[in-house]
């Protein structure tokens, strides 16, 4: 990514005024801000914060040109079902998830029914994690549709991507995050560099389903 200048503007500093400030150029005129080693939002309040991805224009002063900031880029999200190597089954549920500090995240795949075969989805180094029954995510459900049933989802132009970098102010935004999406009676969500080791596994329980 190309590292640029970009001028935010300053609020309420009772004159019209900007900050030069570091940014990367993520795509074709959007650019990810990173903050100051001095930035204090006590002392000094930009426009657009640390982390946000921003529109530009070019703007001249006198014989200078310039890179403002203009408006914050908001992301298209958009679900893709992800086929990983494994020939999957369309209908699994996620009835097991376990995060643990030194094993990362798993995941357990499995058919609704007794007996039905079972997968692990392992993530070594993930990034975040969370989840939700799926009645709570009815706008998810109901955009996903006739696509469903299917398990495995990525996540483009992820929302929640974008809010981790806000929140760390941009400063992790190269190392490639991507969202992982598993669609079950229990909605799962992971944030990871690298993409999960998914393998067929013996049934340990029926899960309550007779």
């Amino acid at each position: 990514m190309r590292e640029a200048i970009v001028h935010v503007r300053l609020l309420d500093e009772g004159t019209d005024c900007s900050r030069p400030v570091t940014a990367l150029e993520v795509a074709a005129g959007i650019f990810s801000l990173i903050p100051s080693e001095d930035y204090d939002p006590d002392d000094e309040k930009w426009e657009f914060p640390p982390g946000s991805l921003v529109k530009v224009v070019q703007l001249q002063s006198g014989s200078e040109s310039f890179t403002l900031a203009i408006a914050r880029f908001d992301c298209a999200e958009k679900v893709i079902r992800w086929q990983p190597d494994l020939d999957l089954p369309r209908n699994l549920d996620t009835p097991v998830v376990t995060s643990t500090y030194d094993g990362g995240i798993r995941i357990t795949l499995a058919e609704p029914i007794p007996n039905g075969r079972a997968y692990t989805v392992v993530f070594e180094k993930p990034i975040a994690l969370r989840s939700a029954k799926e009645s709570y995510r009815l706008e998810l459900m109901e955009s996903l549709g006739d696509l469903l049933p299917w398990p495995t989802w990525t996540v483009d132009g992820s929302r929640w991507v974008e809010w981790f970098h806000e929140q760390t102010h941009g400063i992790y935004r190269d190392w490639g995050l991507k969202h992982y999406l598993f669609v079950g009676e229990e909605v799962v969500e992971v944030l990871s560099t690298t993409p999960p080791v998914i393998q067929h596994t013996d049934r340990a329980s029926d899960f309550g389903w007779r």
